[in-house]
């Protein structure tokens, strides 16, 4: 049987990622061990049995950076494959102000890079896709958080619940906050 019949074969391996954000820099590892042993790429690994993929995640960023993260967003699922195994690896992305990684366990180097320095780390093409999907996630969501449209959701929700007044004067404080008009 070829080399590549029986990678088909065989069940890929679960492994999570996370795209870390601080600011406008990502985090991102040197790996120090195979596969692509020297290679900058996201920290993850292996999912243990029985583990969430979005805690795997998180005690990966651990154990690679030192980096505590919150719950991170999932991005999506892609199946990858080496020489000798297939994974199936959950991407996830998560904000860490302040971030310093240290590199430790499987990373021998670890940086928040700039994002508009990214073509200085020879990343793979799918996780230059990985970090501008999760990019586009991150500003959709704070864009839903911090925006008149944001607010007005917030608002459409108080009128629902009897709060008219406050919802209007919340609205307007928005507005007038948004052109530049100094609130109390």
């Amino acid at each position: 049987m070829s080399k590549q019949n029986q990678l088909t074969d065989t069940a890929p391996i679960a492994a999570a990622g996370a795209v870390v954000f601080d600011r406008d820099h990502v985090l991102l590892v040197r790996r120090a061990n195979p596969p692509r042993a020297g290679e900058w790429a996201l920290p993850g690994g292996r999912i243990k049995k029985n583990e969430d993929p979005a805690a795997a995640a998180m005690r990966e960023v651990h154990e690679e950076t030192g980096l505590h993260i919150a719950t991170p967003e999932f991005v999506e699922t892609i199946e990858l494959a080496s020489e000798q195994h297939r994974y199936l690896i959950h991407d996830f992305w998560a904000e860490c102000p302040g971030a310093v990684p240290r590199p430790d366990s499987d990373a021998s180097d670890a940086v928040m890079a700039p994002l508009s320095d990214l073509a200085l780390y020879s990343l793979r093409p799918q996780t230059q896709r990985i970090i501008a999907k999760a990019q586009r996630m991150r500003q959709s969501a704070h864009y839903g958080k911090h925006s008149i449209v944001g607010h007005l959701r917030t608002a459409g929700i108080a009128v629902i619940f009897g709060l008219g007044a406050y919802a209007i004067l919340w609205v307007l404080m928005a507005l007038l906050r948004a052109t530049g008009f100094q609130t109390f």
